[in-house]
């Protein structure tokens, strides 16, 4: 993954990730133009998956479907796209007319090459270390990460489980 900031306008997703070693692991995504804050914020979810620790090894691209617990409708993602349009502008107000060409009009979802480069540079890796973790007193890890423009993930905080506490295990706020 990508050391370092990014830019705020033309992210390609936030991503939060609640890995409960042994049991699951459970995603949120906000998409393009968005980053954690939202996610951290409480602000927006767009996309939510739960991924049984059992099947992390055999994870193929079609749990982007099939752990798919919940997305977004059109008119909830308009609502979240306002909210952020004028967070930006507060941000960046000499850049106004960018953020508004910037902001996607609708949701499309999460693409599969965020998902799989997730999969990949976050969640296999950590399970590779599962056993290790558990030995350091490890039984849950959180990370978030930011997909920038062109597609690195950069990580943007690591162990904050607390943001999690209101899901079940099911997936479920």
């Amino acid at each position: 993954m990508k050391r370092g900031s990014n830019e705020r306008i033309h992210t390609q997703g936030g991503i939060n990730l609640d890995i409960q070693i042994g049991d699951h692991v459970y995603i949120d995504y906000v998409g393009p133009s968005f980053d954690c804050r939202e996610l951290c914020a409480g602000k927006a979810v767009h996309e939510t998956w739960n991924i049984p620790w059992e099947e992390v090894p055999f994870l193929k691209d079609s749990a982007i479907t099939k752990y798919k617990t919940s997305e977004i409708s059109q008119e909830e993602y308009i609502e979240t796209a306002k909210e952020r349009i004028l967070f930006l502008i507060k941000a960046f107000p000499d850049r106004k007319e960018e953020i508004l060409q910037t902001m996607p009009k609708r949701y499309n979802g999460i693409s599969r090459q965020i998902f799989r480069d997730v999969k990949e540079q976050v969640i296999f890796p950590l399970w590779i270390q599962h056993e290790q973790s558990r030995r350091d007193g490890l039984g849950n890890i959180c990370v978030e990460v930011n997909a920038v423009e062109d597609g690195t993930l950069v990580p943007y905080e690591i162990a904050v489980p607390e943001r999690f506490k209101n899901k079940n295990d099911k997936g479920e706020r």
